[in-house]
């Protein structure tokens, strides 16, 4: 199969449009290495192709233990969300994935490659911590690659944007190996933008083998509240207020409309009702019935 199919396959060969990324363009590299871009699944002459300058390149795959922190999915505390290896899904069709409980891995290459591909569903606005991944790697020669990527695109004509925003392996480790890479703090912008793995088991011309498998991949979060606008919605909170961020949130949200339109204000000093407090709470969670 020729490389260029398996770009068109994956879905990677794309042009830029520096005002749709969640990247910005000023923080973009063009990738330009042949033999780096072969690794990825690209043609080694693909263009339109990005790192995040922020990338974390320091430090590969480890067998250091690490301790887990708590994760919790409300609130401005730590989270994350966990991709299974049985998640993973081959981008040839030609190609083979076996799928054990705990463990994926290639039965079967192409000549184009053995990859698979699978996406992180993540929390809007969420800050980006760590890329985590749970690698199995029993052979001394071959190792395994796997990359995450953002590609965003707005509504309309213009081509979607891909970046490189972390990558790791297990080169120079035998056995169950863990790796992480830092995320920076990226924001996800899930209304432009996907987050997906996309792993290497065998290069384009090689062949699968038996002793390299993935267990899963983490991406650790924190959810944020949104930045401060740059002028005031009700007259009695300004800008220089210390609740105006969070003032301001409520109000974009549709939490709240303050408690008077004409002038608008918002009576941050006034007590809170039981009754407003259960519209705060309805509105802020999304609570329904059946």
């Amino acid at each position: 199969m020729r490389p260029r199919l398996l770009m068109n396959l994956l879905g990677l060969v794309l042009v830029s449009a520096p005002s749709l990324a969640q990247v910005p363009a000023s923080e973009r590299i063009p990738l330009t290495d042949p033999a780096r871009l072969k690794r990825m699944g690209f043609p080694s002459d693909a263009r339109n192709v990005f790192v995040w300058s922020k990338l974390d390149r320091a430090g590969d795959a480890s067998l250091d233990e690490k301790t887990a922190a708590a994760r919790k999915t409300w609130g401005t505390q730590t989270g994350s969300t966990t991709v299974a290896a049985m998640a993973l899904q081959k981008s040839l069709a030609d190609s083979k994935l076996q799928h054990n409980l705990d463990l994926t891995f290639c039965t079967h290459s192409v000549p184009g490659g053995a990859f698979a591909v699978a996406q992180f569903q993540l929390p809007e606005g969420a800050s980006l911590g760590d890329f985590n991944s749970w690698a199995f790697d029993a052979d001394p020669d071959r190792d395994l690659y796997f990359a995450l990527f953002e590609t965003c695109q707005d509504y309309g004509y213009d081509d979607p944007v891909t970046t490189l925003i972390a990558e790791n392996n297990t080169i120079g480790a035998i056995g169950n190996i863990p790796g992480t890479r830092s995320l920076g703090g990226l924001t996800v912008a899930n209304h432009r933008c996907v987050h997906y793995v996309n792993v290497q088991f065998a290069g384009i011309g090689e062949s699968c083998v038996l002793g390299l498998g993935i267990r899963k991949f983490e991406i650790t979060w924190t959810r944020q509240v949104s930045p401060a606008p740059a002028t005031a919605t009700f007259d009695d909170v300004p800008t220089n207020h210390p609740f105006f961020q969070f003032v301001e949130a409520l109000a974009k949200s549709e939490i709240t409309g303050g408690c008077q339109a004409d002038p608008p204000l918002y009576c941050p000093n006034a007590p809170l009702t039981r009754g407003q407090m259960a519209v705060f709470l309805a509105k802020a969670l999304g609570l329904q019935w059946p």
